[in-house]
Protein backbone atom coordinates (compact mmCIF):
# COMPACT_ATOMS: atom_id res chain seq x y z
CA UNK A 1 0.00 0.00 0.00
CA UNK A 2 1.12 3.08 -0.94
CA UNK A 3 1.15 6.19 1.61
CA UNK A 4 2.52 8.98 -0.75
CA UNK A 5 0.13 12.15 -0.51
CA UNK A 6 -0.43 15.58 -2.25
CA UNK A 7 -1.32 18.80 -1.57
CA UNK A 8 -3.47 20.33 -4.44
CA UNK A 9 -1.49 23.85 -4.03
CA UNK A 10 2.18 22.14 -3.54
CA UNK A 11 4.48 22.97 -6.51
CA UNK A 12 4.56 20.37 -9.08
CA UNK A 13 7.84 18.05 -10.16
CA UNK A 14 9.77 19.02 -6.73
CA UNK A 15 11.20 17.58 -3.69
CA UNK A 16 9.12 13.90 -3.48
CA UNK A 17 9.38 11.76 -0.36
CA UNK A 18 7.66 8.98 -0.33
CA UNK A 19 6.92 6.70 2.55
CA UNK A 20 7.25 3.84 0.07
CA UNK A 21 10.82 3.77 0.18
CA UNK A 22 10.92 3.54 4.46
CA UNK A 23 10.59 -0.26 5.69
CA UNK A 24 7.49 -2.04 6.33
CA UNK A 25 8.48 -2.45 10.11
CA UNK A 26 9.03 1.23 10.75
CA UNK A 27 5.95 2.54 9.07
CA UNK A 28 4.07 0.05 10.94
CA UNK A 29 5.83 1.31 13.98
CA UNK A 30 4.62 4.64 13.18
CA UNK A 31 1.10 4.33 11.95
CA UNK A 32 0.22 1.87 14.89
CA UNK A 33 1.91 2.17 18.19
CA UNK A 34 3.66 5.95 18.01
CA UNK A 35 1.25 8.17 16.03
CA UNK A 36 -0.95 8.31 19.02
CA UNK A 37 2.16 9.96 20.94
CA UNK A 38 2.53 13.00 18.79
CA UNK A 39 1.37 16.52 19.85
CA UNK A 40 0.78 19.19 18.39
CA UNK A 41 3.02 21.59 16.23
CA UNK A 42 4.50 22.55 19.33
CA UNK A 43 3.08 24.19 20.40
CA UNK A 44 1.66 27.65 18.97
CA UNK A 45 -0.82 27.62 20.96
CA UNK A 46 -2.19 31.06 20.18
CA UNK A 47 -4.47 30.02 17.71
CA UNK A 48 -6.47 27.54 20.15
CA UNK A 49 -7.60 23.88 19.50
CA UNK A 50 -6.89 23.04 15.75
CA UNK A 51 -5.89 20.36 13.44
CA UNK A 52 -1.87 21.07 12.97
CA UNK A 53 -1.54 17.89 10.60
CA UNK A 54 -2.01 17.26 7.82
CA UNK A 55 -3.26 20.23 6.31
CA UNK A 56 -6.25 21.15 4.57
CA UNK A 57 -6.45 19.67 0.90
CA UNK A 58 -4.38 17.09 0.94
CA UNK A 59 -4.07 14.32 -1.62
CA UNK A 60 -3.11 11.09 -0.22
CA UNK A 61 -3.12 7.87 -2.27
CA UNK A 62 -3.26 6.16 1.30
CA UNK A 63 -6.39 5.05 3.20
CA UNK A 64 -5.61 5.94 7.03
CA UNK A 65 -3.69 8.97 7.91
CA UNK A 66 -2.46 10.44 10.98
CA UNK A 67 -3.58 13.49 12.54
CA UNK A 68 -1.92 15.83 15.09
CA UNK A 69 -4.61 18.16 16.90
CA UNK A 70 -2.84 21.38 18.98
CA UNK A 71 -4.80 21.76 22.30
CA UNK A 72 -2.71 25.00 23.31
CA UNK A 73 -3.93 25.80 26.64
CA UNK A 74 -7.87 24.20 26.34
CA UNK A 75 -8.85 20.71 27.79
CA UNK A 76 -9.77 18.42 25.48
CA UNK A 77 -12.62 17.77 27.40
CA UNK A 78 -15.58 17.71 25.29
CA UNK A 79 -13.72 17.64 21.94
CA UNK A 80 -14.72 15.37 19.34
CA UNK A 81 -13.46 14.41 15.92
CA UNK A 82 -15.30 12.55 13.01
CA UNK A 83 -13.80 11.93 8.93
CA UNK A 84 -16.89 12.21 6.80
CA UNK A 85 -19.23 12.24 10.07
CA UNK A 86 -18.06 8.92 11.50
CA UNK A 87 -15.97 9.49 15.38
CA UNK A 88 -12.85 9.02 15.73
CA UNK A 89 -10.81 7.90 18.71
CA UNK A 90 -8.36 10.45 20.07
CA UNK A 91 -5.76 10.18 22.59
CA UNK A 92 -5.40 13.52 24.42
CA UNK A 93 -1.59 14.27 26.36
CA UNK A 94 -0.45 17.78 27.59
CA UNK A 95 -0.85 20.47 25.07
CA UNK A 96 -1.51 17.99 22.16
CA UNK A 97 -3.59 14.78 21.05
CA UNK A 98 -3.49 12.60 17.92
CA UNK A 99 -5.47 9.70 15.79
CA UNK A 100 -5.19 7.77 13.05
CA UNK A 101 -8.34 8.24 10.61
CA UNK A 102 -9.38 5.67 8.13
CA UNK A 103 -10.16 7.63 5.16
CA UNK A 104 -12.17 6.22 1.74
CA UNK A 105 -12.18 6.75 -2.10
CA UNK A 106 -11.98 10.17 -2.81
CA UNK A 107 -12.88 13.37 -0.40
CA UNK A 108 -12.71 13.07 3.05
CA UNK A 109 -14.19 15.53 5.64
CA UNK A 110 -12.48 15.61 8.99
CA UNK A 111 -13.78 17.84 11.76
CA UNK A 112 -12.88 18.90 14.79
CA UNK A 113 -15.62 19.97 17.17
CA UNK A 114 -16.80 20.97 20.87
CA UNK A 115 -20.01 20.87 21.65
CA UNK A 116 -21.69 20.81 18.46
CA UNK A 117 -19.58 23.65 17.40
CA UNK A 118 -16.56 23.23 14.76
CA UNK A 119 -13.49 24.32 15.70
CA UNK A 120 -11.41 23.57 12.04
CA UNK A 121 -11.99 21.46 9.07
CA UNK A 122 -9.79 19.79 6.83
CA UNK A 123 -10.11 18.24 3.53
CA UNK A 124 -8.79 15.09 2.91
CA UNK A 125 -8.71 13.69 -0.60
CA UNK A 126 -7.74 9.63 -1.40
CA UNK A 127 -6.58 9.44 -5.00
CA UNK A 128 -5.73 6.36 -7.02
CA UNK A 129 -2.56 7.35 -8.60
CA UNK A 130 0.91 9.04 -7.25
CA UNK A 131 1.01 12.39 -7.67
CA UNK A 132 3.70 15.02 -7.33
CA UNK A 133 3.93 17.09 -3.92
CA UNK A 134 2.64 14.24 -1.92
CA UNK A 135 1.65 14.68 1.66
CA UNK A 136 5.07 13.13 3.78
CA UNK A 137 5.78 12.32 7.31
CA UNK A 138 9.73 14.46 8.52
CA UNK A 139 12.05 11.56 7.65
CA UNK A 140 14.62 10.94 10.34
CA UNK A 141 14.10 9.87 13.83
CA UNK A 142 10.74 11.23 14.20
CA UNK A 143 9.71 8.19 11.45
CA UNK A 144 10.32 5.83 14.47
CA UNK A 145 8.66 7.02 16.61
CA UNK A 146 11.73 9.04 18.43
CA UNK A 147 9.56 11.82 19.98
CA UNK A 148 12.16 12.55 22.61
CA UNK A 149 14.35 14.18 20.01
CA UNK A 150 12.77 17.27 19.70
CA UNK A 151 10.57 16.76 22.88
CA UNK A 152 13.06 15.95 25.69
CA UNK A 153 9.87 16.26 28.44
CA UNK A 154 7.82 13.69 26.95
CA UNK A 155 8.34 11.43 28.91
CA UNK A 156 6.65 13.73 31.65
CA UNK A 157 3.69 14.21 29.36
CA UNK A 158 4.59 17.49 28.43
CA UNK A 159 4.35 17.95 24.68
CA UNK A 160 3.84 21.45 24.23
CA UNK A 161 7.77 21.45 25.49
CA UNK A 162 10.61 21.66 22.62
CA UNK A 163 14.12 22.60 22.14
CA UNK A 164 14.24 24.49 19.05
CA UNK A 165 16.70 26.11 17.30
CA UNK A 166 20.44 24.65 17.90
CA UNK A 167 18.83 22.20 20.88
CA UNK A 168 16.89 20.61 18.09
CA UNK A 169 16.78 21.33 14.55
CA UNK A 170 20.28 22.07 14.62
CA UNK A 171 21.80 19.16 16.20
CA UNK A 172 24.94 17.13 15.09
CA UNK A 173 22.45 14.18 13.58
CA UNK A 174 19.61 16.93 12.10
CA UNK A 175 20.67 20.09 10.46
CA UNK A 176 24.09 20.46 11.62
CA UNK A 177 25.65 23.09 9.26
CA UNK A 178 22.50 25.32 9.50
CA UNK A 179 22.92 28.80 11.10
CA UNK A 180 26.38 29.65 10.08
CA UNK A 181 26.36 32.41 7.66
CA UNK A 182 26.84 36.04 7.89
CA UNK A 183 22.69 36.75 7.02
CA UNK A 184 19.96 34.92 9.03
CA UNK A 185 16.51 34.87 7.95
CA UNK A 186 14.70 36.29 11.05
CA UNK A 187 12.82 33.14 12.00
CA UNK A 188 15.92 31.06 11.85
CA UNK A 189 18.17 34.40 14.09
CA UNK A 190 15.28 33.55 16.41
CA UNK A 191 15.46 29.91 16.77
CA UNK A 192 12.27 30.03 15.73
CA UNK A 193 12.02 27.10 12.99
CA UNK A 194 7.83 26.90 13.51
CA UNK A 195 7.39 30.14 12.21
CA UNK A 196 7.71 28.35 8.60
CA UNK A 197 8.21 24.46 9.19
CA UNK A 198 5.37 21.96 9.95
CA UNK A 199 7.58 19.22 11.47
CA UNK A 200 4.54 16.01 11.69
CA UNK A 201 3.75 16.60 7.95
CA UNK A 202 3.10 18.29 5.22
CA UNK A 203 2.44 18.34 1.61
CA UNK A 204 4.25 21.62 1.08
CA UNK A 205 7.58 21.07 0.18
CA UNK A 206 10.65 21.50 2.74
CA UNK A 207 7.60 20.76 5.66
CA UNK A 208 6.53 24.31 4.93
CA UNK A 209 3.51 25.23 7.00
CA UNK A 210 2.31 27.47 3.92
CA UNK A 211 2.73 26.80 0.07
CA UNK A 212 5.58 29.29 -1.61
CA UNK A 213 4.48 32.44 -1.59
CA UNK A 214 1.61 32.20 0.87
CA UNK A 215 4.30 31.51 3.80
CA UNK A 216 6.67 34.52 2.73
CA UNK A 217 3.47 36.65 2.67
CA UNK A 218 2.51 35.59 6.06
CA UNK A 219 5.56 38.10 7.14
CA UNK A 220 6.17 39.77 4.54
CA UNK A 221 2.40 41.43 4.35
CA UNK A 222 3.25 44.41 2.36
CA UNK A 223 4.59 42.29 -0.63
CA UNK A 224 1.87 40.82 -1.99
CA UNK A 225 0.51 44.39 -2.43
CA UNK A 226 3.12 45.34 -3.80
CA UNK A 227 3.90 42.58 -6.32
CA UNK A 228 0.41 43.63 -7.81
CA UNK A 229 2.05 45.38 -11.67
CA UNK A 230 2.01 44.96 -14.32
CA UNK A 231 5.15 42.83 -15.34
CA UNK A 232 5.92 40.29 -12.96
CA UNK A 233 9.23 38.43 -12.88
CA UNK A 234 8.87 34.47 -13.96
CA UNK A 235 9.82 33.44 -10.24
CA UNK A 236 7.78 35.75 -7.97
CA UNK A 237 4.99 34.80 -11.01
CA UNK A 238 5.09 31.48 -9.59
CA UNK A 239 5.52 32.09 -6.06
CA UNK A 240 8.90 31.10 -6.09
CA UNK A 241 10.96 32.98 -3.77
CA UNK A 242 13.46 30.94 -2.74
CA UNK A 243 14.73 30.34 -6.58
CA UNK A 244 16.42 33.39 -5.79
CA UNK A 245 15.95 34.06 -1.66
CA UNK A 246 17.54 31.10 0.53
CA UNK A 247 14.95 31.22 2.97
CA UNK A 248 17.69 30.21 6.20
CA UNK A 249 20.81 32.04 5.74
CA UNK A 250 23.15 33.32 3.00
CA UNK A 251 26.47 35.00 3.34
CA UNK A 252 24.76 38.02 0.52
CA UNK A 253 22.27 40.45 1.44
CA UNK A 254 18.92 39.47 1.27
CA UNK A 255 20.01 36.33 1.32
CA UNK A 256 20.90 35.75 -2.18
CA UNK A 257 21.60 32.24 -3.09
CA UNK A 258 24.68 33.10 -5.25
CA UNK A 259 27.68 34.94 -4.45
CA UNK A 260 27.08 38.12 -6.47
CA UNK A 261 23.64 39.86 -8.30
CA UNK A 262 25.16 38.98 -11.57
CA UNK A 263 25.83 35.41 -11.00
CA UNK A 264 22.33 35.11 -9.56
CA UNK A 265 20.59 36.35 -13.03
CA UNK A 266 23.07 34.52 -15.04
CA UNK A 267 21.53 31.55 -13.17
CA UNK A 268 18.43 31.66 -15.06
CA UNK A 269 19.49 34.71 -17.85
CA UNK A 270 23.22 33.50 -18.83
CA UNK A 271 26.32 35.11 -18.88
CA UNK A 272 26.20 36.22 -22.31
CA UNK A 273 25.24 39.95 -21.41
CA UNK A 274 28.91 39.74 -19.80
CA UNK A 275 30.70 38.93 -22.38
CA UNK A 276 30.67 42.25 -24.73
CA UNK A 277 33.67 43.20 -25.31
CA UNK A 278 31.82 47.27 -24.25
CA UNK A 279 29.84 46.87 -21.38
CA UNK A 280 27.33 49.24 -19.46
CA UNK A 281 28.89 50.20 -16.15
CA UNK A 282 26.13 48.71 -13.92
CA UNK A 283 26.28 45.52 -16.24
CA UNK A 284 30.67 45.71 -15.74
CA UNK A 285 29.91 46.26 -12.25
CA UNK A 286 27.55 43.34 -11.95
CA UNK A 287 24.14 45.39 -10.59
CA UNK A 288 21.46 44.61 -12.64
CA UNK A 289 19.47 46.06 -10.11
CA UNK A 290 20.68 49.33 -11.06
CA UNK A 291 18.55 49.24 -13.89
CA UNK A 292 15.74 46.10 -13.30
CA UNK A 293 13.56 45.38 -10.22
CA UNK A 294 13.63 41.69 -9.57
CA UNK A 295 10.31 41.53 -8.57
CA UNK A 296 7.93 43.20 -10.26
CA UNK A 297 7.60 46.36 -12.51
CA UNK A 298 4.70 48.63 -14.33
CA UNK A 299 7.40 48.62 -17.95
CA UNK A 300 8.70 45.41 -20.13
CA UNK A 301 12.13 44.12 -19.15
CA UNK A 302 11.73 45.02 -15.16
CA UNK A 303 12.31 48.07 -15.91
CA UNK A 304 12.59 50.58 -12.87
CA UNK A 305 11.32 53.92 -15.26
CA UNK A 306 10.07 54.13 -18.23
CA UNK A 307 12.48 54.61 -21.83
CA UNK A 308 14.47 56.73 -21.66
CA UNK A 309 13.43 57.76 -17.94
CA UNK A 310 15.97 55.61 -17.39
CA UNK A 311 18.66 56.66 -19.14
CA UNK A 312 18.66 60.02 -17.06
CA UNK A 313 18.30 59.04 -13.88
CA UNK A 314 22.28 58.37 -14.21
CA UNK A 315 22.86 60.55 -17.93
CA UNK A 316 21.09 63.57 -16.39
CA UNK A 317 23.08 66.09 -18.23
CA UNK A 318 21.78 63.99 -21.67
CA UNK A 319 18.13 65.22 -20.67
CA UNK A 320 18.69 69.05 -21.13
CA UNK A 321 20.47 68.25 -24.46
CA UNK A 322 17.71 66.54 -25.86
CA UNK A 323 15.77 69.48 -25.67
CA UNK A 324 17.28 71.42 -28.39
CA UNK A 325 16.09 72.04 -31.38
CA UNK A 326 16.63 69.05 -34.06
CA UNK A 327 16.20 65.95 -31.82
CA UNK A 328 17.74 62.44 -33.61
CA UNK A 329 14.14 60.24 -34.63
CA UNK A 330 16.21 57.28 -32.89
CA UNK A 331 16.05 59.33 -29.73
CA UNK A 332 12.74 60.56 -29.73
CA UNK A 333 12.04 56.78 -30.34
CA UNK A 334 14.28 55.45 -27.01
CA UNK A 335 18.31 55.36 -26.04
CA UNK A 336 18.17 52.09 -26.83
CA UNK A 337 17.30 52.13 -30.60
CA UNK A 338 20.90 52.74 -31.13
CA UNK A 339 22.53 51.89 -27.36
CA UNK A 340 22.69 48.11 -26.49
CA UNK A 341 21.76 48.68 -22.60
CA UNK A 342 24.14 45.37 -21.76
CA UNK A 343 27.23 45.88 -23.74
CA UNK A 344 27.91 45.59 -27.61
CA UNK A 345 31.09 45.01 -29.88
CA UNK A 346 31.25 48.74 -30.53
CA UNK A 347 32.04 52.34 -28.19
CA UNK A 348 29.06 53.49 -26.88
CA UNK A 349 27.18 50.04 -27.06
CA UNK A 350 26.14 50.91 -30.41
CA UNK A 351 24.14 48.06 -32.01
CA UNK A 352 26.24 46.98 -34.76
CA UNK A 353 26.07 43.84 -37.08
CA UNK A 354 25.37 40.58 -35.79
CA UNK A 355 26.50 37.17 -36.18
CA UNK A 356 24.50 33.66 -36.75
CA UNK A 357 24.39 33.60 -33.49
CA UNK A 358 22.83 36.68 -32.04
CA UNK A 359 26.34 38.31 -31.22
CA UNK A 360 27.90 41.78 -32.14
CA UNK A 361 30.37 41.78 -34.95
CA UNK A 362 33.51 43.75 -34.24
CA UNK A 363 34.31 46.83 -36.86
CA UNK A 364 37.45 48.62 -37.19
CA UNK A 365 35.09 51.97 -38.31
CA UNK A 366 32.08 50.53 -35.62
CA UNK A 367 30.37 54.22 -35.46
CA UNK A 368 30.24 54.30 -39.16
CA UNK A 369 28.58 51.03 -40.06
CA UNK A 370 26.35 51.61 -37.45
CA UNK A 371 24.71 54.78 -38.92
CA UNK A 372 24.91 53.56 -41.87
CA UNK A 373 22.55 50.37 -40.94
CA UNK A 374 20.07 53.46 -41.41
CA UNK A 375 21.43 55.43 -43.53
CA UNK A 376 22.19 53.03 -46.16
CA UNK A 377 18.74 53.18 -46.77
CA UNK A 378 17.39 56.62 -45.71
CA UNK A 379 20.57 58.28 -48.05
CA UNK A 380 21.83 55.51 -50.57
CA UNK A 381 24.02 57.96 -52.63
CA UNK A 382 25.35 59.08 -49.69
CA UNK A 383 26.31 55.68 -48.14
CA UNK A 384 28.20 54.55 -51.31
CA UNK A 385 30.41 58.10 -51.02
CA UNK A 386 31.15 56.95 -47.46
CA UNK A 387 32.00 53.31 -48.70
CA UNK A 388 33.97 53.61 -51.73
CA UNK A 389 34.48 57.14 -52.80
CA UNK A 390 37.07 57.67 -55.07
CA UNK A 391 38.56 61.13 -53.20
CA UNK A 392 37.25 60.64 -49.82
CA UNK A 393 36.35 63.39 -47.05
CA UNK A 394 39.24 62.61 -44.33
CA UNK A 395 36.86 62.13 -41.34
CA UNK A 396 34.61 60.08 -42.63
CA UNK A 397 36.85 57.98 -44.74
CA UNK A 398 38.19 56.82 -40.54
CA UNK A 399 35.05 56.57 -39.71
CA UNK A 400 34.36 59.44 -37.68
CA UNK A 401 30.90 60.54 -38.10
CA UNK A 402 30.60 62.32 -34.90
CA UNK A 403 33.13 65.00 -35.94
CA UNK A 404 30.67 66.48 -37.67
CA UNK A 405 26.86 65.29 -36.80
CA UNK A 406 25.67 64.81 -32.93
CA UNK A 407 23.79 61.79 -32.75
CA UNK A 408 20.94 63.03 -30.17
CA UNK A 409 19.96 66.28 -30.60
CA UNK A 410 21.42 69.72 -32.09
CA UNK A 411 20.23 73.38 -32.98
CA UNK A 412 21.86 72.79 -36.38
CA UNK A 413 19.80 70.92 -39.08
CA UNK A 414 21.10 67.69 -40.05
CA UNK A 415 22.54 67.13 -36.16
CA UNK A 416 25.35 69.16 -37.37
CA UNK A 417 27.37 70.26 -34.43
CA UNK A 418 27.59 73.82 -35.64
CA UNK A 419 26.58 75.94 -38.83
CA UNK A 420 27.73 74.34 -41.70
CA UNK A 421 30.84 76.37 -42.49
CA UNK A 422 32.08 77.02 -38.72
CA UNK A 423 32.38 73.77 -38.31
CA UNK A 424 34.50 72.97 -41.69
CA UNK A 425 36.94 76.11 -40.11
CA UNK A 426 37.26 73.85 -37.57
CA UNK A 427 39.64 71.57 -39.26
CA UNK A 428 40.35 73.46 -42.24
CA UNK A 429 41.32 76.62 -39.95
CA UNK A 430 43.81 78.53 -42.63
CA UNK A 431 40.67 78.87 -44.89
CA UNK A 432 38.57 79.77 -42.13
CA UNK A 433 40.55 82.64 -41.29
CA UNK A 434 41.02 83.47 -44.86
CA UNK A 435 37.13 83.98 -45.70
CA UNK A 436 36.69 86.08 -42.11
CA UNK A 437 39.55 88.36 -43.17
CA UNK A 438 38.29 88.95 -46.48
CA UNK A 439 35.82 91.52 -47.37
CA UNK A 440 34.47 90.33 -50.46
CA UNK A 441 33.24 86.35 -50.23
CA UNK A 442 31.29 84.63 -52.96
CA UNK A 443 27.78 83.73 -52.77
CA UNK A 444 27.92 80.39 -51.54
CA UNK A 445 30.98 81.13 -48.89
CA UNK A 446 29.11 84.30 -47.66
CA UNK A 447 25.85 81.89 -47.29
CA UNK A 448 28.12 79.42 -45.55
CA UNK A 449 27.06 76.54 -47.60
CA UNK A 450 30.25 74.97 -48.77
CA UNK A 451 27.99 72.05 -49.98
CA UNK A 452 26.83 74.22 -52.25
CA UNK A 453 29.94 73.31 -54.09
CA UNK A 454 31.79 70.54 -51.77
CA UNK A 455 30.33 66.66 -51.96
CA UNK A 456 31.55 67.03 -47.49
CA UNK A 457 30.52 62.55 -47.80
CA UNK A 458 33.09 62.10 -50.47
CA UNK A 459 33.06 62.29 -54.68
CA UNK A 460 35.33 61.47 -57.54
CA UNK A 461 36.27 65.01 -58.27
CA UNK A 462 39.34 66.53 -56.57
CA UNK A 463 38.55 68.92 -54.02
CA UNK A 464 35.25 66.87 -53.40
CA UNK A 465 33.85 69.47 -55.78
CA UNK A 466 30.49 68.70 -57.09
CA UNK A 467 30.80 68.87 -60.86
CA UNK A 468 34.03 69.39 -63.00
CA UNK A 469 35.99 72.77 -62.31
CA UNK A 470 39.01 73.71 -64.51
CA UNK A 471 41.89 74.81 -62.05
CA UNK A 472 44.33 75.40 -64.81
CA UNK A 473 45.69 78.89 -65.84
CA UNK A 474 45.60 78.36 -69.43
CA UNK A 475 43.42 76.09 -71.54
CA UNK A 476 40.88 75.30 -74.44
CA UNK A 477 37.65 76.46 -73.47
CA UNK A 478 34.86 73.80 -73.22
CA UNK A 479 32.11 74.51 -71.05
CA UNK A 480 32.05 71.01 -69.78
CA UNK A 481 35.31 72.11 -67.62
CA UNK A 482 33.81 74.77 -65.72
CA UNK A 483 30.30 72.77 -65.13
CA UNK A 484 30.59 74.11 -61.69
CA UNK A 485 30.55 77.92 -62.32
CA UNK A 486 28.39 77.25 -65.04
CA UNK A 487 25.31 75.46 -62.15
CA UNK A 488 24.48 79.21 -61.24
CA UNK A 489 26.70 81.64 -63.78
CA UNK A 490 25.46 82.80 -66.97
CA UNK A 491 27.13 80.28 -69.80
CA UNK A 492 26.73 83.24 -72.14
CA UNK A 493 28.43 85.90 -70.70
CA UNK A 494 31.66 82.79 -71.66
CA UNK A 495 30.86 82.40 -74.79
CA UNK A 496 29.21 85.16 -76.67
CA UNK A 497 31.23 87.62 -77.54
CA UNK A 498 28.50 90.16 -77.48
CA UNK A 499 26.43 89.98 -74.62
CA UNK A 500 25.18 92.98 -71.75
CA UNK A 501 24.04 90.67 -69.07
CA UNK A 502 27.54 90.59 -67.75
CA UNK A 503 28.98 93.91 -66.16
CA UNK A 504 32.82 92.94 -67.45
CA UNK A 505 32.36 94.27 -70.88
CA UNK A 506 33.74 97.05 -72.85
CA UNK A 507 30.48 98.72 -74.28
CA UNK A 508 28.62 95.81 -75.15
CA UNK A 509 31.67 92.80 -75.94
CA UNK A 510 31.99 90.31 -73.17
CA UNK A 511 35.54 90.77 -71.83
CA UNK A 512 34.73 87.10 -69.76
CA UNK A 513 34.53 85.63 -73.72
CA UNK A 514 37.56 87.56 -73.97
CA UNK A 515 39.79 86.35 -71.62
CA UNK A 516 37.83 82.68 -70.87
CA UNK A 517 36.98 81.38 -74.65
CA UNK A 518 39.78 83.86 -77.20
CA UNK A 519 42.04 83.71 -74.24
CA UNK A 520 42.27 80.49 -73.01
CA UNK A 521 42.68 81.38 -69.47
CA UNK A 522 40.08 79.51 -66.77
CA UNK A 523 37.96 81.33 -63.88
CA UNK A 524 41.44 80.47 -61.55
CA UNK A 525 43.56 83.16 -63.16
CA UNK A 526 41.71 86.03 -62.26
CA UNK A 527 39.47 84.95 -59.45
CA UNK A 528 39.36 83.16 -55.87
CA UNK A 529 36.73 80.98 -55.42
CA UNK A 530 36.26 81.78 -51.74
CA UNK A 531 36.73 85.08 -50.83
CA UNK A 532 39.66 88.33 -51.85
CA UNK A 533 40.24 91.53 -50.49
CA UNK A 534 39.27 92.97 -54.11
CA UNK A 535 35.78 93.53 -55.90
CA UNK A 536 34.08 90.70 -57.42
CA UNK A 537 36.64 88.18 -55.94
CA UNK A 538 39.87 88.87 -58.22
CA UNK A 539 42.96 87.69 -56.48
CA UNK A 540 46.15 89.61 -55.54
CA UNK A 541 48.07 87.41 -56.94
CA UNK A 542 47.87 84.58 -59.63
CA UNK A 543 50.26 81.66 -59.76
CA UNK A 544 51.34 81.52 -63.64
CA UNK A 545 52.76 77.99 -65.01
CA UNK A 546 52.77 77.09 -61.78
CA UNK A 547 55.79 78.96 -60.71
CA UNK A 548 55.48 82.62 -61.64
CA UNK A 549 53.11 84.45 -59.24
CA UNK A 550 51.44 87.59 -61.03
CA UNK A 551 49.94 90.64 -59.35
CA UNK A 552 46.57 91.98 -59.97
CA UNK A 553 45.03 95.11 -59.07
CA UNK A 554 41.54 95.92 -59.66
CA UNK A 555 39.77 98.71 -59.28
CA UNK A 556 36.13 99.28 -60.28
CA UNK A 557 34.13 102.54 -61.36
CA UNK A 558 30.51 102.83 -61.66
CA UNK A 559 30.42 102.16 -65.04
CA UNK A 560 33.27 99.52 -65.20
CA UNK A 561 36.85 99.62 -64.00
CA UNK A 562 40.47 98.93 -64.42
CA UNK A 563 43.12 96.43 -64.16
CA UNK A 564 46.56 96.42 -63.61
CA UNK A 565 48.34 92.50 -63.81
CA UNK A 566 51.53 91.19 -65.32
CA UNK A 567 49.93 89.44 -67.63
CA UNK A 568 48.97 92.39 -69.72
CA UNK A 569 49.20 95.92 -69.93
CA UNK A 570 46.89 98.50 -68.14
CA UNK A 571 43.41 98.27 -68.90
CA UNK A 572 40.43 100.11 -68.41
CA UNK A 573 37.14 99.51 -69.95
CA UNK A 574 33.36 101.14 -69.60
CA UNK A 575 30.38 99.71 -70.44
CA UNK A 576 28.31 102.94 -71.08
CA UNK A 577 31.61 104.35 -73.05
CA UNK A 578 33.90 102.02 -74.55
CA UNK A 579 37.58 102.46 -74.40
CA UNK A 580 39.25 102.04 -77.38
CA UNK A 581 42.43 99.88 -77.47
CA UNK A 582 45.05 100.31 -79.58
CA UNK A 583 43.81 103.64 -80.62
CA UNK A 584 40.44 102.20 -82.11
CA UNK A 585 36.70 102.73 -80.54
CA UNK A 586 35.26 99.78 -79.84
CA UNK A 587 32.35 98.32 -78.78
CA UNK A 588 30.24 101.35 -78.99
CA UNK A 589 27.22 101.57 -76.48
CA UNK A 590 23.89 100.94 -78.37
Amino acid sequence: MSTQTNRNTCRPGRDRIALANVTVRAVILFLVGILPLLPAAAIAASKGPHIASPADDTRTTAFSIPVVISLGESSPAGMRLSVNGRPAQVRPYRGAATATLPLSPGKNIIRLERGGKKLDEIRVEVVRDKQDGLFRLHPGPPMTGNCRNCHPKANAGNYRAIDQGRKSCQTASCHPKTGRKKFLHGPLKKGECLACHNPHGTSSPAFTSKPRQELCFSCHTGLEKEFDRKVVHFPVKKGECTSCHDPHESDQRFHLKRKTIRGLCAGCHGDRQHRHQHLHEPVAEGDCIACHDPHVADYPGLLAEKGNDLCFTCHELRKEEFNSLYVHKPVREGCVSCHDPHGSAAPMHLKTAKDGKGGYLASDKPVRDFCLTCHEKLNPDISRAMKGAEVPHKPVAEGKCLYCHTPHSTNFPKQLKDMPADLCYSCHKDMGKKIKKAKYRHGPVRRGNCAQCHQVHGGSRKYLLVADFSTDFYGDFAAGRYELCFSCHNQRVYTEEENSETDFRNGSRSLHAVHVKAGGRGCRACHDIHASSQPRHIRKKSVFKGKYRVTIKFRPTATGGGCVAGCHRPRKYDREHPVAYDGRKKNRTR
